[in-house]
């Protein structure tokens, strides 16, 4: 009897069926041709028939066995196979998600390098503008400065009554020349003229208007005198002031915001209105040009320094760049 190698327990059963039907069909066809029908004779065929039926029975059951071990083992090959792959499959996932986190890494590592990059541009481009902005601050206190130098030899007057009203500039500047020389003294005379012959003078406003002065009208402009030195603009104080007039002076119209601002802060001093005047000058001190604030009594004759500060500049870029406009020296 042969056996065959099967893969399915049918085929196996079929096999087994085939096999016991050749070994009946056999024995049946010994029966059938024995001539000798005593009993040993047909015990010694049904013997051997059954034997060999045993035999083949016995060769199927074991290639069913064989078969069943082999799929089995099979599948268990095939169980360790795909354990295996799985276990790749997880070292892969792990391998997957450890190269994801050096990723995630090294992207917030650059993430925070360009933010830092980021920074530093920003803090380069505040630091740059920043720069600009003291330059330009530095040129407008420059330019200030020599605004404030340029005023130290003017003289502002006010209240000369002018003879009409008129916008006609050197009639005005006539019309004032002749009220100065009028109400001089004699003994000053020749020297305000001499002074006066040098100067340069500046109608502060459009022309003459009337303007009320207690219960009378009066028609006037303010009237500015440039002088040549101090010298000159000192003389030319001294004599107005002899006369009965009340020069001043004459700051650049890029310091009056500062100097308005500047008697303030002297007022929150402590130097109340109703007891003390407040003057507010340039001063040359330590070959630099500052701002002055005096301050006197009522019954005082006179000043006396209070507080220094410099000459501030641009007052927006002060503000801009975080500083005092009234920081003292």
């Amino acid at each position: 009897m042969v056996l065959y190698e099967t893969n399915t327990l049918k085929e196996l059963t079929q096999e087994l069926l085939s096999e016991l039907k050749k070994e009946v069909g056999k024995t049946v066809r010994r029966i059938d041709s024995c001539r000798e029908g005593t009993g040993e004779a047909l015990k010694g065929i049904m013997r051997t028939g059954m034997e060999n039926m045993l035999k083949a029975v016995e060769v199927v059951l074991l290639g069913m066995s064989e078969g069943i071990d082999g799929e089995m083992r099979g599948k268990e090959k095939e169980e360790m196979n795909r354990e295996k792959q799985i276990d790749k499959i997880e070292e892969r996932e792990k391998e997957t998600e450890r190269k994801i986190k050096e990723l995630e890494a090294k992207v917030t590592q650059i993430e925070s390098r360009q933010n830092d990059a980021e920074h530093m541009v920003e803090t380069v481009g505040e630091a740059m503008m920043r720069g600009r902005k003291c330059c330009r601050l530095r040129e407008s206190v420059w330019n200030m400065e020599g605004q404030v130098e340029d005023s130290l030899n003017k003289v502002k007057v006010v209240g000369l009554e002018l003879d009409k009203v008129t916008e006609d500039r050197q009639e005005i500047i006539r019309m004032a020349l002749d009220k100065m020389k009028k109400v001089i003294r004699k003994e000053s005379s020749h020297r305000f003229e001499e002074v006066i012959s040098r100067r340069r003078i500046v109608v502060l406003g459009k022309g003459t208007a009337k303007v009320r002065v207690g219960e009378n009208w009066m028609v006037t402009v303010p009237i500015l005198l440039c002088c040549q030195c101090a010298a000159d603009k000192n003389m030319i104080v001294k004599t107005l002031r002899a006369a009965g007039h009340n020069p001043s002076f004459y700051w650049p119209d890029s310091m009056v915001e500062f100097v308005r601002g500047a008697r303030q802060e002297i007022r929150r001093k402590g130097f109340e209105e109703e007891k003390y005047q407040v003057r507010i000058r340039p001063e040359r001190r330590n070959g630099r040009l500052v701002i002055r604030g005096d301050v006197r009594t009522k019954d005082e004759r006179h000043f006396r320094p209070e507080v220094y500060w410099k000459i501030p500049g641009d007052r927006k870029l002060l503000e801009d760049l975080g500083f005092d406009v009234y920081s003292q020296l």
